[in-house]
């Protein structure tokens, strides 16, 4: 074969490949729809959950399929903030025709994951103790109903960790785990759980003041640092008010 002629078979073969791309591509648009369905991947039905995703849709039964109103219905599902991933797929009807045949389209989704609430489970402590308020109140983005997030779940771990830092708890370590919601029957739904084991809380060695005119001994007793007591920063914040 001369070099024209192969040239010129590749050049068909590339077109008669591009053709049927295309064809199968364009297939759909503007093809009936005989139905539509909402699935849902990784969660047990949900006919409530599947009729308000349903409403979203711009793709409906008896009408016609575009791939315009495909990507609209999806920018919907994903902005609904309830859906994690979401894809379509498009059956053929059967048996199959040409274009004025009709199709069954397929919305597969799967749900967003919402956290349930947060259960702290605090370890013993060998001094000042770790109220459970204050811990919760470093917690942000966590709230009931919140979309479910490992950054915003570890970031709030390290937000304990700086607390108990904070009142001389510097071997302390906290750990977290998920776990269902045991009330959901969706499968949606997830606890965070923080375990926090404090371990032994650092005390005062030695608390020196040296200021040049003033003697110590005069108000050292006043101190809450003492040697050998539970170190805080809000026992130090106190004490240098009390210097001042």
């Amino acid at each position: 074969m001369s070099l024209h002629r192969l040239l010129i078979s590749l050049v068909t073969i590339l077109c008669a490949t591009t053709l049927t791309v295309f064809a199968q591509v364009g297939d759909f648009e503007g093809r009936p729809v005989s139905t539509v369905e909402v699935v849902l991947e990784g969660s047990l039905p949900d006919a409530s959950a599947q009729a308000e995703f349903q409403s979203l849709l711009k793709i409906v039964s008896g009408g016609e399929y575009t791939a315009v109103n495909a990507r609209q219905s999806l920018h919907e599902l994903f902005a609904s903030g309830r859906v994690a991933a979401a894809r379509v797929e498009i059956i053929e009807g059967q048996p199959a025709g040409g274009r004025n045949s009709a199709i069954r389209v397929r919305f597969i989704i799967q749900r967003q994951i919402v956290i349930a609430g947060v259960t702290l489970r605090i370890g013993p402590t060998s001094g000042t103790q770790v109220p459970r308020d204050e811990i919760r109140a470093r917690l942000n983005l966590l709230e009931p109903g919140r979309r479910f997030s490992l950054q915003a779940i570890e970031h709030n771990a390290d937000e304990i960790q700086v607390y108990l830092r904070d009142r001389g708890y510097y071997h302390a370590t906290v750990e977290h785990s998920e776990e269902p919601d045991p009330s959901d029957a969706t499968g949606t739904r997830r606890r965070v759980v923080y375990t926090i084991t404090p371990g032994a809380q650092a005390r005062v060695g030695q608390f020196a003041i040296d200021i040049p005119g003033l003697d110590a001994n005069t108000f050292k007793a006043a101190l809450k640092l003492q040697p050998g007591a539970p170190f805080t920063r809000d026992f130090l914040g106190d004490d240098l008010t009390t210097i001042k």
